[in-house]
């Protein structure tokens, strides 16, 4: 019987493993899941900003300070951190190429590395990119709000099913009942 109990024992633990390995999965990515939505949201105001302070005839180093100033998050972090590289004397193109290493800024990283090499006006890249990003946050937004939807459909289900049972069915069935017996 102990031997038994042994096993059983070893196989709760494993699925306990299991489960707190998935749940803290889950939590550990959420920061990250929050600070993609936060990029998302963000790029297109930063790119709006980028693109006026080009046109005012800022290089774009000193357009990213400038919006780094105006903005806080994780986009002016990013963006604050490949600027002090370009200040500690990193290349432009290399600084700016690594701030596309993250998936939500590598549209923003490749239109500066690209100006910083060829010296191409970022000014209409970067409003056509701020349209682009507009569009992605807008479509991010939606598919969450339809998400809500969907994950509301099992409480909503589990709440009105047993109140339906019992004021329609149950009447039903004890109704016929009276008339059978």
């Amino acid at each position: 019987a102990a031997a038994g109990l042994g096993w059983i024992a070893a196989a709760l633990g494993l699925a306990a493993a299991v489960a707190s390995y998935l749940v803290l999965g889950r939590l550990r990515a959420a920061p990250s899941a929050a600070r993609e939505r936060r990029l998302i949201a963000d790029l297109p105001q930063a790119c709006d900003l980028l693109a006026v302070c080009v046109d005012a005839g800022l290089p774009a180093r000193a357009a990213v300070v400038a919006v780094v100033d105006a903005m806080d998050g994780p986009l002016a972090e990013a963006l604050a951190g490949a600027s002090a590289k370009v200040s500690l004397g990193v290349d432009e193109a290399r600084a700016w190429g690594e701030l596309g290493a993250d998936p939500a800024l590598s549209k923003l990283g490749r239109e500066l590395r690209r100006g910083a090499d060829a010296g191409v006006s970022l000014s209409a890249r970067l409003v056509a990119l701020g349209v682009d990003a507009r569009r992605a946050a807008a479509a991010a937004v939606e598919t969450a709000a339809k998400r809500v939807g969907v994950r509301s459909v099992m409480p909503l289900m589990i709440c009105f099913l047993p109140s339906f049972i019992l004021v329609g069915v149950v009447p039903i069935v004890g109704g016929m009942l009276t008339q059978l017996f």
